[in-house]
């Protein structure tokens, strides 16, 4: 059994971490008090279906690993959280069914990266 670890911060500032196995179909970071959290370890788990952050406090979060997760079927985010994608790389046609809900604001996002990008030339 190969595990990958999700850490995040708390609102009160305490550090979140979780050790989830790398076969996970359903993750629930819900009810955490998340302000933020590093999706990147999700990359590794091919098998993800379903992903819930809500009702956390999270202001953003980075979507673009979920895009290793091709099985993902179904992601809820609270509706104020803003979304990011930290790749210069996007292919809407080949996203998971889980983040095509969320495709104009991802491509919303990625135009931010690339112009933040582009500044930092």
């Amino acid at each position: 059994m190969t595990t990958v670890i999700i850490e995040g911060t708390k609102k009160n500032g305490e550090t979140f971490r979780k050790e989830v196995k790398k076969e996970i179909e359903m993750l629930s970071l819900s009810y955490n008090q998340l302000s933020s959290v590093d999706l990147a370890p999700l990359a590794k788990c091919p098998e993800l279906q379903r992903l819930s952050l809500s009702s956390n406090q999270l202001l953003s979060v980075n979507l673009s690993p979920l895009v290793q997760c091709q099985e993902l079927r179904r992601i809820w985010l609270d509706s104020p959280t803003t979304i990011l994608w930290g790749s210069a790389n996007l292919a809407s046609d080949s996203l998971p069914e889980g983040l095509r809900e969320y495709q104009d604001k991802i491509q919303e996002a990625h135009q931010r990266h690339l112009a933040k990008e582009a500044c930092n030339e």
